[in-house]
């Protein structure tokens, strides 16, 4: 089984950050031309096998063992291909998202916060992996209220 495949699903579910129905990541890299349905089903079958994503009922996520395989590897993956999958997994969540990204290998955590297209918080933090392990579980349950909340605290309004 072709190694992109499986890297192109490993990445998208790490950039959805929630669980998806194995239509829709069937559906996202379809519409992208790049793989055919069967090809896609057989490296997620794969992937389930070798414990590097989650399947409970019809939702798909990456675990653990998926994302450190994502970290090492993503540059596998072209940059244009990275950038569409990323482009169709946007164009299918919620207008006000919280996007956050932490690199193992560089240590250094990316938050941002997007209303539309519009992104209206960028930070890049340098930390390290067992002080991202403590404020994981928080930065993963940040709401709308949290960006006026940092807002209020850089800015005083």
């Amino acid at each position: 089984m072709d190694t992109e495949q499986k890297l192109c699903i490993l990445h998208l579910l790490d950039v959805a950050k929630e669980p998806m129905d194995r239509s829709q990541v069937l559906d996202i890299l379809t519409q992208l031309n790049i793989f055919n349905p069967l090809e896609i089903d057989i490296a997620l079958g794969d992937l389930v096998k070798n414990n590097l994503i989650n399947q409970e009922d019809n939702k798909l996520f990456i675990n653990e063992e998926g994302l450190v395989v994502i970290e090492f590897f993503r540059d596998r993956i072209g940059l244009d291909l990275q950038k569409k999958i990323e482009d169709s997994i946007i164009k299918r969540l919620p207008q006000n998202k919280w996007q956050i990204h932490y690199d193992r290998t560089a240590e250094r955590l990316y938050i941002d916060y997007e209303k539309a297209d519009d992104n209206l918080l960028h930070m890049e933090i340098t930390l390290d992996q067992a002080a991202y392990q403590l404020i994981k579980n928080n930065l993963e349950n940040l709401e709308d209220k949290d960006f006026v909340n940092l807002k209020k605290f850089f800015l005083n309004v």
